[in-house]
């Protein structure tokens, strides 16, 4: 319930959900019409779906004894990498590291923004394995969280209080990031459709003061990070019909596109990237995912529990900035 509900709004829901359905049994069985009514208003019906096909699936496999393990957990519909170690670690103290935004952020302040950021998922996990102490994984995991919260790492001055003071591999570009003012004019002497390099259109579509993200699929260049929709314009394409093409294909929406409110060039695999932004309005169709792992309606203060690619961090920063552009 609150991976995309705030904690306010579960609470009712929550005490309400386990007088109907005490233990897993019950809800394996119970009429999707009794599951649905209790979830109505929550939002993200999948999660409830999901959440019922694992109880289904325990007591049909694990004769409704809960599993105890992360490779087991991880086989239950609905449950991620994140949420599989999390209930293994803190349930049944196994030795996995949940990474979530708050490991995440510690990881890079420690190893750098740029060797972390380019491992991909399970890259991430088995190295963060090799950190966790043997036998205290929920105490490790519980101060990778307090740590992150505690507002220290956000400090300019990382060597006051920090306890990793000394040999931390991302103060330099951490200070930089956090002294670096955001520029939302173009680069100088760019146009998107003479650009030598790749250039890459990408979409805000805003509804309802929420932002639609997708995430990418394994095999991709960071594979199972959530992103921004959009893609790669085709020779003489504009920025517009890139997006609008993209976006049919991706999601199977047609959408209205502004004019970029960001533009930015990076350099990848060797390659020159220009990546231009635009705030996008949904006209027709509903989001399915046809080329992408999966999406969901994000609020911008929820975006940090997901993982990015780093760019799309200085677009996120910008909507939490300037909170006009979600009307």
């Amino acid at each position: 319930m609150l991976q995309q509900t705030q904690v306010e709004r579960v609470k009712e829901y929550y005490r309400r959900f386990l007088e109907l359905f005490p233990n897993v049994g019950s809800l394996a069985n119970a009429p999707w019409d009794e599951v649905m009514s209790a979830w109505r208003g929550l939002g993200y019906y999948r999660r409830a779906r999901n959440m019922q096909a694992a109880a289904q699936k325990i007591v049909t496999l694990y004769e409704g004894k809960f599993p105890d393990n992360f490779n087991e957990l991880l086989d239950l519909p609905g449950f991620g990498r994140y949420t599989a170690a999390a209930v293994a670690s803190f349930a049944f103290a196994e030795d996995v590291p949940a990474i979530d935004t708050n490991f995440h952020k510690v990881m890079r302040h420690v190893f750098g923004f740029e060797y972390w950021d380019t491992l991909q998922p399970l890259e991430q996990f088995q190295f963060a394995s090799q950190l966790v102490p043997r036998g205290r994984s929920s105490d490790f995991n519980q101060a990778m969280m307090d740590l992150s919260s505690s507002g220290i790492l956000d400090q300019i001055d990382l060597h006051v209080d920090c306890p990793f003071a000394g040999f931390c591999q991302g103060v330099e570009e951490f200070m930089a990031r956090k002294q670096r003012k955001l520029k939302l004019r173009e680069p100088d002497g760019l146009s998107f459709k003479s650009f030598e390099g790749v250039r890459v259109a990408i979409g805000v579509v805003i509804q309802d003061r929420k932002v639609l993200i997708s995430k990418r699929r394994a095999n991709d260049s960071y594979g199972g990070y959530w992103e921004f929709p959009g893609g790669k314009a085709r020779p003489l394409e504009d920025e517009r019909s890139c997006l609008k093409r993209e976006m049919m294909e991706e999601l199977g929406i047609e959408v209205a596109v502004r004019p970029h409110f960001y533009r930015t060039v990076v350099e990848r695999d060797g390659m020159r990237l220009l990546l231009s932004f635009h705030r996008c309005s949904l006209l027709t169709g509903e989001p399915e995912a046809k080329e992408c792992d999966e999406f969901l309606w994000s609020a911008v203060d929820e975006l940090a529990d997901y993982q990015f690619p780093p760019t799309n961090y200085d677009v996120i920063d910008i909507l939490k900035k300037r909170p006009a552009m979600l009307r």
